[in-house]
């Protein structure tokens, strides 16, 4: 099969990145052809650029930001350029199908249909929300049930004061209506699903196809004799919940450490509310890792945390965890218990209930048989429901289903 990848950006960035990647290498290693085009990174090169067994191509005007399209002429003739090029490239290669990965504008592509099937993943709620959280401020944080539309300005998420916030939600409609006639849409859990459902997408054409990990060479249980630490990997920014993190480790009468590693816009703030509950000695901030780094901080845990306050769509650091053998403690927002089942590999935690969440860090803390056993049940968990062989079946099957529906 000869498959077409899209992605904004090259290298493991983020989730969406780091997905492509294992997906290109497994679908290599399938013996499928395969073509990748990257629309917002790299110098563009309409011409393919072989790296790896796989012909690249980059055409970084055709994610160009909403401001800038509307602010430079010559960024908007770039973007019809890039267009141009990428119906130049299905033509040149002829692709079985087109997978796109992560995208601002799906409209651009829809015009391909009547060349290739096309197919997406969503890994956000990019094309279901103007704010991308599916929080409602107003309220403080609270989640949107929303369907996106006219209850966006009910609930003031965009404002006839702030023209932008109109031209996004414009632009996003559009991009779920073009999303509608796509061929198929994957989505990492029920919740997203339930979610497209929501927006008026046929239950058919969307399919639930959890990420995956690979599995960990030399992985063992959480360790009986060593020293108490609980780890957070992720975005600092507000909707992830670092705030109640730190209050949660205020509440804990027991020794431990503490290590937050990632970076975001909340950073600095987050740093000095460590300091202000005097909690300079207890954690780490390390910034930005990458993934090679991370798994010693996730072979030392003796628990992994995740406070989010929004409604995570997946959650990767969660089946990351459950690869090293460790134990989750997570608020239930979102998708979170696709992976993570309440007493077996973990505790999920009523939204907002920070005295609740310290108290089942503790557990873990002080009774390291426990930890041991749901860090082993996650283990399991993760090697019968999120691995290579069970996505890449699903996957394959489903673009086998689409093109022979097209032909």
């Amino acid at each position: 099969m000869k498959i077409l990848l899209q992605n904004q950006y090259s290298g493991a960035l983020a989730g969406a990145e780091s997905y492509l990647m294992l997906l290109l290498s497994d679908l290599k290693a399938m013996g499928h052809e395969l073509v990748c085009v990257y629309t917002r990174s790299g110098v563009k090169a309409d011409h393919g650029i072989e790296k790896d067994g796989v012909t690249n191509y980059y055409l970084p005007y055709l994610e160009a930001e909403l401001g800038d399209i509307w602010s430079n002429s010559d960024t908007l003739e770039e973007m019809k350029r890039d267009v141009r090029l990428l119906m130049g490239i299905v033509d040149r290669h002829k692709p079985d199908i087109f997978h796109l990965n992560n995208t601002f504008y799906p409209f651009l592509y829809a015009s391909l249909k009547e060349k290739v099937p096309i197919v997406q993943t969503l890994h956000d709620y990019f094309h279901v929300c103007p704010t991308l959280l599916k929080l409602l401020h107003q309220e403080g944080l609270s989640t949107c049930t929303h369907k996106m539309g006219m209850a966006c300005l009910k609930e003031k998420c965009v404002s006839f004061r702030r023209p932008a916030s109109l031209v996004t939600l414009t632009v996003r409609m559009r991009g779920r209506a073009a999303l509608k006639r796509f061929d198929l849409i994957f989505v990492t859990t029920s919740h997203m699903k339930n979610t497209l459902i929501q927006n008026g997408f046929k239950p058919g054409r969307v399919v639930v196809n959890p990420l995956y990990r690979k599995f960990e060479k030399g992985t063992s249980p959480v360790d009986r004799e060593t020293k108490p630490f609980i780890l957070y990997v992720g975005r600092v920014a507000e909707e992830k919940g670092l705030n109640d993190f730190l209050l949660a480790l205020t509440q804990l009468d027991c020794d431990f450490q503490a290590q937050v590693i990632g970076t975001g816009p909340v950073l600095g703030h987050i740093r000095s509310l460590a300091l202000q509950y005097g909690l300079q000695k207890k954690v780490t901030f390390s910034g930005f890792l990458e993934y090679k780094e991370i798994r010693s901080f996730f072979r030392k845990a003796t628990v992994v945390v995740i406070p989010s306050l929004w409604p995570e769509p997946f959650g990767m650091v969660g089946i990351e965890a459950m690869s090293f053998m460790r134990p989750l403690i997570a608020y239930d927002v979102g998708g979170i218990a696709t992976f993570l089942k309440h007493r077996e590999n973990g505790y999920l935690v009523d939204r907002g209930n920070i005295t609740l969440l310290a108290q089942r860090i503790k557990e873990l803390l002080i009774n390291r048989r426990l930890a041991r056993e749901m860090g082993e049940r996650g283990h399991k968990l993760f090697a019968s429901n999120f691995n290579s062989n069970r996505h890449m079946e699903t996957l394959i099957s489903a673009y086998e289903d689409v093109i022979n529906r097209k032909n």
